[in-house]
């Protein structure tokens, strides 16, 4: 019997705080010291628009993997499956090192998991395999 997995993640974190912050004082100081014009300033303001609201709204998303059923949620998505319906798992490898998974159902549907919802890939291909379900990777794709 494995271990679950557990993965939580919230929209609001130190990173994107922190990012917007040092966007807008830059912004700030183009303005002041540069004198930049306020168009451009607004346009690359509107650029930290989506993580402003990411902030604001703190969406949750997250998994748990246990013996007997995968599930994930995303904001107001949520999907509940049970480990006997998935035939296998894909994670693949993007251009940018980020990994998307999907899952094979043995009805020969497949599901993708949204991104914000996947826990780190070592971990989840360990917690898969250690519950017998097949794991597919590849890497670099460019069509899939």
């Amino acid at each position: 019997m494995a271990e679950d997995l557990i993965y939580r993640k919230s929209g609001r974190s130190r990173s994107a705080l922190i990012t917007v912050a040092l966007i807008w004082g830059a912004l700030l100081l183009c303005w002041t010291v540069l004198e930049a014009h306020p168009l451009i300033l607004a346009f690359f303001a509107l650029t930290t628009l989506p993580t402003c609201w990411d902030i604001v709204t703190n969406p949750r998303s997250g998994m748990t993997l246990n013996d007997h059923q995968i599930h994930w949620f995303s904001g107001k998505r949520s999907v509940t499956l049970p480990l006997s319906e998935v035939e296998r798992v894909h994670m693949n490898t993007r251009l940018d090192f980020s990994v998307k998974v999907s899952l094979a159902l043995q009805t020969g549907t497949k599901l993708v998991v949204p991104f914000e919802a996947t826990p780190p890939d070592t971990a989840l291909e360990a917690a898969l395999t250690a519950r017998g379900t097949p794991v597919r990777r590849t890497h670099f794709q460019l069509f899939q």
